[in-house]
């Protein structure tokens, strides 16, 4: 996990890239490498606040972005990125959900492109406020001919378990079948919000 803000915890953070390398620093031809880790934000403030401007969370296996049980959260400028090697693995490898952080285990999922890891995940929580994210799927499997449409991964941002007050304004998604899911059923596609180079929403509540 690269940060948890736990229970009990307050949070102000601005400009931190929450990274797992993707490739090579060290040597001049930066190879692509391929690096393993579960989980990326946790947040499970339980009364907040939680303050967070421009950050981004990129290339963990389950979600980059989870906010559960939680409670006044400000996210301002986030971004991610889905790890390139999914799905080969998929995000049911090499870690085991654990129900004591409120992992996704994609038991409903069908297909590869549906397991891979979730930019954004919130369950369970209230007054949750995200103004401006980026959120995108560029590979499968290091390929990116599932670019031409628009299908590297079929979703993208997860809402679940009753939420109140959750604000998404300045939705952009990359490359995601569906851009948002509500308890597991798709109610935003890609297609149907396409702008340049993302698919863009202004706002979307679950209130």
């Amino acid at each position: 996990m690269l940060l948890h803000v736990t229970k009990q915890a307050s949070i102000y953070a601005e400009n931190c890239w929450f990274w797992v390398a993707d490739h090579e620093l060290d040597l001049d031809d930066h190879n692509q490498i391929d690096i393993y880790n579960g989980r990326g934000v946790l947040i499970e403030s339980e009364n907040g606040p939680v303050w967070m401007y421009g950050t981004s969370s990129e290339h963990n296996v389950l979600y980059n972005y989870q906010i559960a049980n939680a409670k006044n959260v400000y996210m301002g400028a986030i971004q991610t990125e889905t790890p390139y090697f999914q799905s080969n693995p998929d995000a049911t490898v090499p870690f085991t959900p654990n129900p004591q952080y409120s992992d996704p285990d994609f038991s409903t999922c069908t297909t590869a492109a549906c397991k891979k890891a979730w930019g954004l995940r919130i369950v369970n929580s209230k007054d949750i406020h995200i103004f401006g994210a980026g959120l995108y799927s560029f590979f499968e499997n290091y390929a990116q001919t599932c670019l031409a449409t628009e299908s590297c991964q079929e979703d993208m941002v997860s809402l679940e378990c009753g939420n109140e007050g959750v604000y998404l304004w300045g939705l952009s998604t990359k490359a995601a079948t569906r851009m948002v899911t509500v308890d597991g059923v798709g109610v935003v596609e890609q297609g149907d919000n396409r702008s340049n180079f993302c698919s863009t929403l202004v706002v979307f509540e679950e209130v």
